[in-house]
């Protein structure tokens, strides 16, 4: 499945309160926008936002340099990463991004901007000083740009725009006014055309969730050496062979521009549901595939009435304990046991 249709997870980022992110949620809940909320953070404990957020159920985060200095930015891109976002969203939001933040997200952050960029763009043109310039330029008409956010003040690819016709007795006022009521049906319009696939973003790469295939045994096995998943006694051959006498459907590949980058193995015995070899590449890790893989297992272990799923961790592997509690999964209090009725040697 693409991941603009089922794997879209948006991050919000606000200052007040995020009057976009509210209609966008709001086309989320309508299934007139194809994603999921996954987080909604901001700079400003009392902000709107992180209310509606709470309101709506939605995880959130006051995360600001006040609060955190330099390492706020470094916590906000773990913060989402770890919320499964792989598109970031600002609504109003009143900061500039740090590196952490531009690296780990690069060409996946939209911001909105009230000009036809890159008219009317750069370092202090937002709100009411645009349309000041607009109207003190003379110009004809202005208008609405979504753009992707890079290290420059709204320098980064315009992704969609509408022009709106100046009146002759707009005021400032009356200009900003006439914006802001369309602003969020543009911004929503732009994101349900990156779900549709109608407009593209190369960092945010289709990312399809498929059944294993006989031709991805070297792919898959690769993978998993890559990932640390692979020991001596276990021959990872044997374990997909095996897997494909019994039910083969819960052996799941993550694959993007034709690369297999994920994997889980999943199985139901009718008592609990268990988890294997869960693997990302490294190159494309904390972008929300792992998540993808274990939602998509969930769903096809709960089709067939499993009520519960077990999984192991070893104590050293700190990530991964961090990932599946992100997820909602509890530490059990049990002592892991196991015996070995095949040798693979």
């Amino acid at each position: 499945m693409p991941v603009g249709k089922s794997h879209l997870r948006l991050g919000f980022l606000a200052s007040h309160n995020g009057s976009s992110m509210a209609a966008m949620l709001h086309a989320i809940s309508t299934g007139k926008l194809d994603a999921t909320a996954a987080i909604v953070i901001s700079n400003n404990a009392n902000a709107g936002a992180l209310d509606e957020a709470r309101r709506r159920g939605i995880a959130s985060a006051h995360i600001s340099r006040t609060r955190y200095g330099e390492e706020a930015d470094k916590l906000m891109a773990s913060r989402l990463s770890d919320a499964g976002v792989n598109l970031v969203i600002l609504s109003g939001y009143m900061r500039k991004l740090g590196p952490a933040m531009l690296e780990r997200f690069a060409g996946r952050i939209l911001n909105i901007h009230p000009s036809l960029l890159p008219k009317f763009g750069g370092k202090g043109m937002y709100g009411r000083h645009v349309h000041e310039a607009v109207i003190g330029a003379g110009e004809t008409q202005s208008g609405i740009s979504v753009h992707v956010v890079t290290a420059g003040y709204d320098e980064g690819p315009v992704l969609a725009q509408i022009a709106i016709l100046l009146d002759p007795g707009d005021t400032v006022a009356r200009l900003e006014e006439r914006i802001k009521a369309r602003e969020a049906d543009v911004y929503i319009k732009a994101i349900q055309s990156i779900a549709r696939g109608d407009i593209a973003l190369p960092a945010l790469a289709t990312l399809d969730i498929r059944p294993y295939r006989m031709a991805d045994e070297q792919s898959v096995i690769t993978l998993w050496t890559l990932c640390d998943l692979t020991r001596s006694w276990n021959d990872p051959a044997k374990d997909i062979a095996r897997k494909l006498t019994v039910q083969p459907e819960l052996f799941i590949v993550a694959e993007v521009r034709d690369q297999i980058v994920g994997t889980v193995m999943a199985g139901y015995e009718g008592h609990r549901g268990w988890i294997n070899y869960l693997a990302v590449h490294p190159d494309h890790q904390r972008r929300g595939i792992g998540r993808a893989l274990m939602t998509e297992a969930a769903e096809k272990l709960q089709a067939m009435g499993c009520p519960k799923i077990n999984l192991q961790v070893r104590h050293s592997n700190l990530d991964a304990s961090a990932f599946y509690r992100a997820l909602g999964y509890l530490e059990d209090d049990v002592m892991s046991m196991g015996k070995r009725l095949i040798a693979d040697d």
